[in-house]
This record gives C-alpha cells, sequence and structure tokens, in this order.
C-alpha cells in the first residue's frame, strides 16, 4: 500500500465520479479526504 497526501488522493477522482466512505457514525470518516473534494 503506498501513502500518499490527501491532494494527490483527490487528483485520482475525477469529476462526477460517486464516493462512497464508511464509518461507524462520525468516526473513521476521511474528512479531510471529503473537503477537499468540496474544495477543489
Amino acid at each position: 500500500m503506498k501513502v500518499v497526501s490527501v491532494e494527490e488522493a483527490v487528483s485520482f477522482i475525477k469529476d462526477g465520479a460517486t464516493v462512497a466512505t464508511g464509518g461507524f457514525t462520525t468516526t473513521k470518516v476521511p474528512y479531510e479526504l471529503l473537503h477537499a473534494l468540496r474544495d477543489r
């Protein structure tokens, strides 16, 4: 597994893509990733 920055991870996600996340209520939700997607 390769560890990448949030910015690099977001660059792999194309416009219009559907993104699903997992988590138990509000724990383990990748908020930084979701915020970066929102802000790009």
